[in-house]
């Protein structure tokens, strides 16, 4: 199966929350939509892009930040990680549309919007 990396410019659409400073600009992080098989959303400058997504639909989280992350529902529909800039994680998207508000146990001020859209 041939992995498809997502631009952010071009398919994160939802502001994004991060943790900690950074002199770096965070014009990389933005919105991913995607219906692909797999997709990938790059977490960097601690942080997580907003998503959208289908129900079902596998999201690959690499980590482009030194420390480990974890990608947490805030009502525990679903849990991943910790994953580091080594070993990127899957996360399958709920089956059940709506929008999914998670954060990072490192990193508590970490937070993310995963949407799940039947279209």
């Amino acid at each position: 199966m041939k992995v498809q990396r997502i631009a952010f410019s071009a398919l994160l659409v939802l502001p994004a929350a991060a943790c900690g400073s950074s002199d770096e600009s965070s014009s990389n992080a933005g919105t991913a939509t995607t219906s692909d098989p797999i997709a990938e959303v790059v977490v960097v400058n601690y942080v997580f892009p907003p998503v959208t997504t289908t129900p079902g639909a596998q999201l690959r989280f690499v980590n482009k930040d030194d420390e480990s992350h974890t990608v947490t529902a805030d009502d525990g529909t679903f849990k991943i990680g910790p994953f580091d800039n080594k070993t990127p994680t899957v996360l399958v998207a709920p089956a059940t549309p709506g929008s999914f508000a998670f954060h990072c146990e490192i990193h508590p001020t970490m937070h993310g919007t995963l949407v799940v859209n039947n279209t």
